[in-house]
């Protein structure tokens, strides 16, 4: 069917005051009196209310609104007028036709008092009801569009790697397997593999946002099984602090978005302010480990550090800890020695990997390479409760 009008959505009603439109949505309530009908129309912008006196045998437009129920998805076109009295915007439409794209049945399987399993069961009618979980989806949506504006101000090339992979792309221990035909293959853990290729290959800058699999047993509703990652990998950097620097302005920035873009409908749906952190100096708040050098097997100078915590010689500060930790903090430094957690990088331009595999994953490194000069960490990152 063509339709002559094309859509306008809710929220733009008002600048076609008089002018005849074509809304398209589902019904919200519906008022069918005697001799007026009434009928809200609600679209992912916003509700309108359609009102409609009663012609009597042969107003098909009458009929229509008749057969209609909760949540069936309409298409009305009609002329936009103004009326301060409708709650709506001050604004109504009368109706000139209407067509009934999906009669939704009666009564419907949720409402406002139905429990969150059988929510879950009709997930998409509960979305279509709920602004609020609506909202989550815009607010995603709106995140990671900031966190890429800003990598690619940056200089940044975004990757999509492959989930399907030959080998573990971290750890055997922590995979999901897989059949692949006649062979074995695994849902990717990580795209750190594909990250320092492009980072060999002379791409300075990557960065992901993707999916990420972890074959971990997971009995909260923040588990690691599979959620959706931010990984950046950044060439020729000075240390660790390049790299802190550069994501928590990306977050900076993704968050303004998101502060402009939904900061009231937030407020209103959950009670929370959207807050942006202020940008800090690239100086550390945590004091740094000394570096030591110590010859590398077959390899130049490398330069070694460690943190120790005081009765617990070796396990690292955990993420809360580090961000409370000043120089009169009971974090120390000291040179390599006995079980502590040490990390070994390379001298000269290193990639993230190389220089934050310690500082922020908090992970054993191997011997770095000889060939390439890189380090890389040991895949298994400590688990956090």
């Amino acid at each position: 069917m063509i339709h002559p009008t094309s859509r306008v959505l809710v929220a733009d009603l008002r600048e076609h005051v008089g002018e005849s439109v074509s809304i398209s949505g589902w019904v919200n309530t519906l008022r069918l009196q005697s001799k007026i009908q009434f009928v809200v129309v609600r679209d992912h912008t916003g509700m309108a209310q359609v009102t409609h006196k009663r012609g009597g045998a042969g107003d098909v437009v009458e009929a229509e609104l008749e057969r209609l129920t909760t949540e069936s998805a309409v298409r009305i076109t009609g002329r936009v007028v103004d009326n301060p009295i409708v709650k709506l915007g001050g604004l109504e439409i009368i109706p000139e036709s209407v067509e009934i794209l999906n009669l939704a049945e009666t009564p419907l399987p949720i409402d406002e008092h139905t429990g969150l399993e059988q929510r879950l069961d009709w997930r998409f009618l509960d979305v279509r009801r709920r602004f609020p979980a609506q909202l989550l989806f815009a607010v995603q949506t709106t995140l990671e569009q900031g966190m890429r504006e800003y990598a690619y101000a940056q200089g940044c090339t975004e990757m999509h790697t492959p989930k399907l992979m030959g080998t573990a792309s971290e750890s055997g221990a922590e995979v999901f397997k897989l059949g692949y035909f006649d062979r074995d293959a695994y849902l990717a853990q990580s795209p750190q593999f594909f990250k320092q290729m492009a980072i060999a290959a002379g791409i300075d800058k990557v960065f992901e946002i993707g999916p990420v699999f972890r074959a971990e047993p997971s009995f909260t509703s923040r588990h690691a099984t599979e959620f959706t990652g931010v990984d950046v990998e950044l060439a020729w950097i000075s240390d660790v602090e390049d790299v802190m620097a550069f994501e928590e302005r990306m977050l900076a920035h993704a968050l303004a978005k998101v502060a402009d873009a939904h900061g009231e409908a937030i407020q209103e749906a959950f009670g929370v302010d959207v807050t942006v952190p202020s940008r800090r100096s690239r100086e550390s708040p945590w004091p740094k480990p000394r570096t030591s050098s110590a010859p590398g097997a077959g390899t130049p100078k490398a330069a070694r550090r460690t943190w120790t915590r005081r009765g617990n010689a070796g396990s690292p500060p955990t993420s809360s800890e580090r961000r409370g930790m000043s120089s009169s903090s009971s974090l120390t430094t000291r040179p390599v020695s006995g079980p502590s957690t040490t990390c070994v990088r390379s001298d000269g331009p290193t990639s993230r990997a190389a220089s934050t595999c310690c500082g922020r994953g908090w992970r054993s490194p191997r011997v770095p390479s000889v060939s390439t000069g890189t380090t890389s960490c040991s895949s298994r990152p400590p688990r956090r409760t």
